[in-house]
């Protein structure tokens, strides 16, 4: 295939993914709540600082600037309540932003997705075969041996285009310098799997995988996250060159408070 429309594909089903991540769904009932002694940090005043570094093929770290997230302000969308979350990434180069909408039940922490924004980008002829999830499943409680969820998925007609699947891998202890304090967390352990079918010129699919693994602790929500680049820039405000197929992120927290 040529290369040329290759990368132009690949970058419209990028595209895709940022637009669902960045922002309408429908109402969507939840099954009654499980008993799940975790705390997830969702509230007005939550404020969250990373150290990111790029780790290349030989395994040696270089530092890619520092990831802040904060959560500030409420907004209803279709009839469900959200708390805005700012995402910027700081780097030698400058900044770069983004801008989502996060809640949390009992049964997990969802984002809000713009179904409006990914049909603008789809053909007319198109859209009456396109299925979308109505929000991003992040985290699905309670996390347990054997729990794997759906967190998000993309369909057009038979085919599955964008597939991003969770499996809880377990807990873990880390110790991380937070607030410059040493702090032992013991940790839950998510993989996560994206998955990108592009269509070729024969209609022939070519798939692509990218894997990311995140550390969540209670009370402090995600304090480690390791993977590709392609996966984490979509959660981080960042702005990287997607072309890099193979090179991966870890970013890890150094400052958190909330009210």
């Amino acid at each position: 295939m040529n290369s040329t429309i290759l990368r132009s594909v690949k970058y419209f089903v990028f595209a895709i993914i940022v637009l669902a991540v960045s922002g309408c769904k429908e109402t969507v009932e939840q099954p009654e709540p499980e008993e799940f002694a975790f705390e997830y940090p969702v509230s007005d005043g939550v404020y969250a600082g990373y150290d990111v570094d790029s780790i290349d093929a030989g395994g040696i770290y270089y530092n890619a600037g520092r990831h802040e997230s904060h959560l500030a302000g409420q907004t209803v969308l279709y009839g469900t309540p959200y708390i805005y979350q700012y995402d910027t990434l700081f780097t030698g180069d400058g900044y770069s932003s983004a801008i989502s909408y996060i809640r949390k039940s009992g049964n997990g922490v969802y984002y809000f997705i713009d179904t409006s924004g990914i049909g603008n980008l789809i053909p007319d002829s198109l859209r009456i075969f396109v299925v979308t999830d109505p929000e991003m499943t992040f985290y699905s409680f309670p996390f347990e041996a054997g729990r794997n969820w759906s967190v998000y998925k993309f369909i057009i007609g038979n085919f599955t285009v964008i597939s991003i699947s969770a499996e809880y891998k377990g807990r873990e202890s880390l110790t991380l310098n937070i607030n410059n304090t040493d702090v032992t967390l013991n940790t839950y352990k998510i993989d996560y799997r994206l998955s990108i079918n592009i269509p070729d010129s024969t209609l022939s699919f070519l798939n692509s995988e990218f894997r990311s693994t995140s550390w969540l602790a209670d009370g402090y929500g995600i304090v480690k996250t390791r993977g590709s680049k392609v996966f984490i820039s979509l959660f981080s405000g960042a702005v990287f060159d997607i072309s890099d197929t193979a090179g991966t992120l870890e970013q890890r927290m150094t400052a958190f408070r909330k009210n």
